[in-house]
């Protein structure tokens, strides 16, 4: 099954290292491994931290015209088409432009994981990207929130149970797994001596 990718709020590949960079990336590396063909759909970055409405306006543009420009080819080519389109961290600040008109086009699933609704925002100087993340929650097919709070603040948008499915924060442990065998090792070669002198420490009765 192919699958789109995207990270409105950072690419996967982006040079700067940060949490979302590094979720973007173990998402796309846990996709591939449950068996998906994923591919990174785009790298428009949406986020605007500043809250100017001329900014979103460029990015929200920017965003139309990638998302009719992958309509387009994978219309002409719907054997290279995506089967469905995944999209990582969305909200006020990155909303998601691309995914929801993609989707629609293709008529293809749409999926999100660790969607934001803040109502707060739904006006001020963030209102477009608010309104934008509200359609792209509401287009989805299921929506994965990442924390107990974003669960419960997306049950007031999201009304069918079904399409709300909590999912935990992970890490990859390959990295991790030489150092563990190494410790695991040494406790087992320590582990006699260490029994017979913490015998002999025992406190009389």
């Amino acid at each position: 099954m192919k699958l789109a990718f995207y990270a409105p709020m950072k690419s996967p590949d982006h040079p700067v290292p940060s949490g979302d960079r590094r979720m973007g990336r173990l998402l796309f590396a846990a996709l591939q491994r449950a068996g998906f063909d994923v591919a990174l759909a785009s790298e428009l970055r949406s986020y605007d931290g500043s809250g100017d409405p001329a900014r979103q306006a460029e990015i929200r543009d920017e965003g139309a015209r990638q998302a009719a420009a992958l309509i387009e080819k994978w219309q002409k080519d719907r054997a290279a088409a995506p089967d469905a389109w995944f999209t990582y961290h969305l909200y006020h600040k990155a909303p998601d432009w691309i995914g929801p008109r993609v989707t629609e086009a293709l008529n293809i699933p749409y999926i999100v994981a660790e969607a934001s609704h803040a109502p707060k925002r739904a006006s001020g100087p963030w209102k477009a990207g608010y309104d934008a993340a509200m359609q792209a929650i509401h287009a989805a097919g299921i929506v994965f929130p990442m924390t107990r709070h974003d669960s419960a603040c997306l049950r007031a948008v999201v009304a069918e149970e079904e399409r709300l499915q909590y999912l935990p924060p992970f890490i990859d442990v390959e990295g991790f797994l030489g150092s563990a065998e190494t410790v695991i090792s040494m406790r087992k070669f320590s582990a006699p001596e260490v029994g017979r002198a913490s015998t002999t420490c025992l406190p009389s009765r």
